[in-house]
């Protein structure tokens, strides 16, 4: 998966980015991916950020 944050593009296989979710946020809760299997935030949580800097390409 390919996605933009803060203007950098980030790169993820997605099953990885689905367990760093998990460990990261509440996205998963949502009533959203629940029912549809998709969430989508403008400004992901400063910790979640951290994370995927080593995702930038």
């Amino acid at each position: 998966m390919a996605f933009p944050i803060n203007g950098a593009w980030h790169l993820i296989e997605h099953d990885e980015l689905i367990a760093i979710l998990e460990k990261h946020t509440e996205w998963l809760e949502s009533d959203s991916w629940r029912k549809y299997g998709a969430y989508s935030a403008e400004k992901p949580n400063k910790k979640l950020v951290t994370v995927l800097q080593d995702l930038k390409l």
